[in-house]
């Protein structure tokens, strides 16, 4: 008899309750780095991993162009959070051999840029478009003024300051499509000994703008960046917020 009961309470289901609803966070820059984050980094390094997997989950893309080939992922947009920091910190201490002091000094530059804010790195572009059936690829656009809003939560809209970090002309999607790490305004704490910034070249029919775009923190359940510019709209959707973050939960 108890073990017939037993048995039936295990294949009894549990009554199906609304999902849970995730507790809004508020993302902070610590004092420190996030020791977790910064080993995760180094052992990245250590395993030979792509930095392109460094920067995972919180690289987006935002806009492809056909090169004639391929579609190629050229516009990105980058959540600039403590823990992608961190990573990316532990990273090149790994790999350049930094003293714990060099790396707290990169982490107290990092917290005078983005502490106290949300902050996100976005990429967008004009190239020509490129048809097989023609014998030369269409001209291109301007970029054009960007006005770049914060979703939060799927519902509100918040204005983004917008930073212009560079807007680089050229021929070739190398002389446009550098490393943003090695921007003069992130390359203090984010840039590798590597990773020298080579100024733009004046001319040419490919353009590539970053911005660093800014809101206040405040707490939030997911994200999204939405650039609007000549009718296009570009959009970018963090969430949920990574519980991982050094946060503090409003209830």
């Amino acid at each position: 008899m108890v073990i017939a009961l037993l048995f039936t309470l295990l294949l009894t289901k549990p009554p199906k309750g609304p999902p849970l609803t995730p507790s809004p966070v508020l993302v902070t820059f610590p004092d420190r780095p996030i020791q977790t984050d910064v080993e995760a980094g180094a052992a990245l390094f250590l395993k030979h991993r792509s930095e392109e997997q460094l920067f995972q989950p919180e690289t987006l893309p935002i806009g492809k162009w056909f090169d004639g080939h391929w579609q190629r992922p050229i516009e990105i947009a980058v959540f600039l959070s403590p823990s992608l920091v961190s990573r990316r910190l532990g990273y090149l201490q790994a790999r350049e051999g930094w003293t714990n002091d060099q790396l707290e000094t990169r982490w107290q530059l990092a917290r005078e840029t983005l502490g106290g804010r949300l902050s996100f790195l976005v990429r967008v572009c004009s190239f020509p478009k490129i048809d097989l059936l023609e014998e030369a690829p269409a001209e291109n656009g301007p970029i054009g003024q960007l006005t770049p809003v914060l979703v939060v939560d799927g519902e509100k809209g918040f204005p983004l300051e917008s930073i212009v970090l560079e807007d680089r002309h050229g021929f070739d999607t190398e002389d446009v499509l550098t490393p943003w790490t090695s921007n003069p305004r992130l390359a203090s704490f984010m840039g590798a000994k590597d990773e020298l910034y080579v100024p733009s070249p004046v001319n040419g029919d490919l353009e590539a703008e970053t911005l660093l775009l800014q809101a206040p923190s405040i707490p939030v359940r997911s994200l999204s960046v939405v650039l609007s510019s000549h009718g296009k709209t570009r959009q970018a959707d963090f969430s949920p917020i990574d519980p991982g973050l050094p946060t503090r939960r409003h209830r």
